[in-house]
Parts: C-alpha cells; sequence; structure tokens
C-alpha cells in the first residue's frame, strides 16, 4: 500500500483499540493486500469523491474485488452485489479474512474504505468506519493519513 511506506511494520501489524458508538473493537488496522482496490481518480471537489478526489462508490470497489476473488463471495453476497445491496461479512468472507471475525462485525454490511485517506481501498465492516472516526482516527495517529494526497495533487492537473 502506497501509505504504508515508511512506517515500521511493529506499528501497522499492532493491534488497535478502534472505539465507535456502536462498541469497542480490538483487530489489526493494516490492509489485508487481498482486499486492496485501486479507485479512480475523478478530481478534487467533484461529485462521489472523498476530500483528494477519488473515487468514493462502494458499489464500484465490489464489483472490482469480485472480479479479482470471486472465492471471497458467497451466493447471498453474489445476489446482493447483482441488486445493488450491500455486501454482508458472512462465514465465506470470514474464512478468507478471520481478522473480522470479531463478536460485534459478524454478519455486519461492509463498506470500502480509503486506506489513509487516499486512492487504495479495502473492504471492512461498517461499525469500524463510522464516517470521520472510528479507523480513521488510528490511521492519523500512526501517520498514514493524508499520504496519498501527493499523488492525487499531480493527477489534479490533468483535471480541467
Amino acid at each position: 500500500m502506497r501509505v504504508y511506506r515508511d512506517i515500521d511494520d511493529t506499528v501497522l501489524n499492532k493491534e488497535y483499540e478502534i472505539i465507535t458508538r456502536k462498541g469497542t473493537f480490538v483487530t489489526k488496522i493494516v490492509a489485508d493486500e487481498k482486499l486492496v482496490v485501486d479507485m479512480p481518480y475523478i478530481g478534487k471537489g467533484k461529485q462521489s469523491t472523498n476530500s483528494e478526489g477519488w473515487l468514493r462508490d462502494n458499489k464500484y470497489y465490489f464489483n472490482e474485488l469480485y472480479e479479482l476473488h470471486t472465492e471471497y463471495f458467497s451466493d447471498a453476497n453474489i445476489k446482493n452485489l447483482n441488486n445493488g445491496w450491500a455486501i454482508i461479512n458472512d462465514a465465506v468472507f470470514r474464512r478468507h479474512f478471520p481478522q473480522y471475525d470479531i463478536v460485534g462485525l459478524k454478519g455486519k454490511p461492509l463498506v470500502h474504505h480509503h486506506i489513509g485517506g487516499g486512492g487504495q481501498a479495502m473492504a471492512i465492516p461498517q461499525p469500524l468506519h463510522p464516517g470521520s472516526g472510528g479507523i480513521h482516527n488510528i490511521e492519523k495517529q500512526i501517520g498514514i493519513w493524508g499520504k496519498d494526497q501527493e499523488n492525487a495533487e499531480r493527477l489534479q492537473v490533468f483535471i480541467k
């Protein structure tokens, strides 16, 4: 992951306490490379983008992930994907990603999370991603938040 450059592995692989209104969860926040999808750069200030200008689109993310790894998707989640419904942190998904086999995360919707606020996204259970807090606070604490902004600024010069 681009935002992990120059961050010590012990910092990335440590378990963190993520405190949200839906509970407190102890888990690693390091992105599993098998879940990472590069999101397209659309342009800063454009509709359906994050603050840096990368596409913010759950459906796009999960369609791309499905193209790469159909084995992560149960029949129920394939149906959900085809109908535009939420992908669920179900037993099939957790077999591949046991870091999400946590009480309070099982059976919850998965959302795409822009790692460090940048252009690479990963799936995480929604309770870890309450909006402005949760996993974002830990990413800011360990120094990965905003590290992809330089790439966004370079791409922005091509956007009219």
